[in-house]
């Protein structure tokens, strides 16, 4: 899934095997991800630049070859209740200028 600008909510879905990031965000896009599973992706689970924004709750970010969650380029992430382990990069890559607010993660 990629998006440049705009908005947009997944609920309940399965984004597996992408060569690329699962979720790819740019040019202040914003995601709400809800009950998703994001997994075994050949970059990040998801990835955000250009002062994006994601909401996640309750899904599963695993197994994906970097990082579950990486947050460049002036982005802001909310993340609850999520499962972010076992990815190949560890759960976060958090750039300098970026915000993370992290509450009840398995990470």
């Amino acid at each position: 899934v990629n998006a440049t600008g705009g908005t947009l909510a997944l609920r309940s879905c399965r984004i597996v095997s992408n060569r690329r990031a699962g979720v790819a965000l740019s040019a202040k896009a914003e995601v709400e991800l809800e009950r998703c599973e994001i997994e075994t992706n050949g970059t990040h689970g998801i990835t955000l630049l250009g002062s994006s924004r994601a909401r996640i709750s309750g899904s599963k970010v695993t197994a994906n070859r970097k990082e579950g969650v990486s947050v460049d380029d002036g982005s802001t992430v909310s993340a609850t209740e999520s499962d972010l382990r076992g990815n190949q990069g560890g759960s976060w890559s958090v750039s300098p200028g970026c915000h993370v607010d992290s509450r009840g993660n398995l990470d």
